[in-house]
């Protein structure tokens, strides 16, 4: 079976209990129903705009519209969806009902103010449901957030460029992606979380940061950085 989506969805998520596939990519994101034989996707049952429902007709709907428009999703053990949105600075948070369909309950804007143009590229969770981690792409930080039934409030902050007596140029630097160590039986909870940035231009090293935790999944006060042997190309991904 072939679905169309109304604009290319590079991220997917199917979370548990594996009943409904979560994807977003620039200007909209899609639920759709899986086949609970094959785990197949079956009809689309629920589309979501990132931009005025006016504006979606013109929107570019390419790839190129995840440099600015909805750019992943991830859902939380208790069913709230996270999507952040480059372009407005957003990170738009749902609930999931009991059909698979997502409510919104907040958009959630920059810790900084409304001007910090941050670029909200990709978000990850702590499997204690509790804790969001934002990496920025524009201003390459990585933001914690405490998740609540209503919205998220900022926690604290780092930055995924080293500090040096002469600090590096955000604007040199694309922040990418995010990684939580995997679980082992002797630590159950994630002790680090891993971040990267890509330079802006192929002569620009990129960075990998490493972010210890606490057992609550907040940030303690240990980083560490490795300096890339190339930029990173356009996406310096990490998972």
């Amino acid at each position: 079976m072939t679905l169309f989506a109304a604009a290319t969805s590079s991220y997917i998520t199917i979370p548990p209990p594996f009943t409904h596939a979560y994807s977003a990519g620039g200007p909209t994101g899609e639920v759709h129903a899986l086949d609970a034989a094959s785990g197949a996707l079956r009809e689309k049952v629920q589309q979501l705009l990132f931009v005025p429902p006016d504006e979606l007709e013109r929107a570019d709907k390419t790839r190129v519209a995840l440099r600015y428009g909805s750019h992943g999703v991830e859902v939380s053990p208790a069913g709230y969806a996270f999507v952040p949105v480059l372009g407005t600075d957003a990170i738009e948070m749902f609930a999931r009902d009991a059909e698979g369909r997502l409510e919104h309950v907040a958009s959630v804007q920059s810790p900084r103010g409304p001007d910090a143009r941050d670029g909200p590229r990709h978000v990850k969770i702590h499997p204690n449901g509790r804790v969001l981690y934002c990496v920025t792409e524009h201003s390459n930080l990585v933001d914690a957030y405490k998740i609540t039934p209503t919205g998220l409030t900022h926690l604290s902050s780092r930055s995924l460029l080293p500090p040096r007596p002469t600090p590096l140029s955000p604007s040199s630097f694309r922040g990418d992606t995010l990684v939580l160590s995997p679980s082992t039986p002797a630590h159950p909870a994630p002790r680090a979380l891993f971040g990267s940035t890509r330079g802006a231009s192929a002569s620009v090293r990129g960075w990998l940061s490493v972010f210890l935790l606490d057992a609550d999944g907040l940030f303690l006060d240990s980083d560490e950085y490795w300096e890339a042997p190339t930029s990173g190309g356009k996406a310096h991904a990490l998972d």
